[in-house]
């Protein structure tokens, strides 16, 4: 199995879409699809599971910005120990700068 080479939070988006449109189409067509009953119910089963993995996932890809932006925040705080004061307005520069481009991220 090869894995999707677009974005984490794209993948689980769309792995979502498809679960929520099989789910459907194996809740809601028990006349038109031909199959047993515990069949149909081990794909649903399969599916809501799946479904509950992409939302946890998406979750935890939402996590991702603010665990990095704390990070950011440690760094800051980490060079007030720092005896260069070049050295250190240049990290604080550059880390403001990050924080910056963050923001208008989004």
């Amino acid at each position: 199995m090869s894995l999707p080479t677009s974005s984490s939070k794209h993948f689980l988006e769309e792995l979502s879409r498809y679960c929520s449109s099989q789910q459907t189409l194996y809740e809601y067509n028990k006349s038109s699809l031909q199959i047993d009953d515990k069949y149909r119910e081990g794909r649903l089963t399969a599916l809501g599971y799946v479904a509950d993995l992409s939302f946890y996932f998406m979750q935890r890809e939402k996590e991702i910005k603010e665990q990095f932006i704390r990070e950011i925040a440690k760094q800051i705080e980490a060079t007030n120990s720092l005896k260069t004061p070049a050295y250190q307005q240049g990290i604080l520069d550059t880390l403001h700068d990050i924080k910056i481009k963050i923001e208008k991220l989004g």
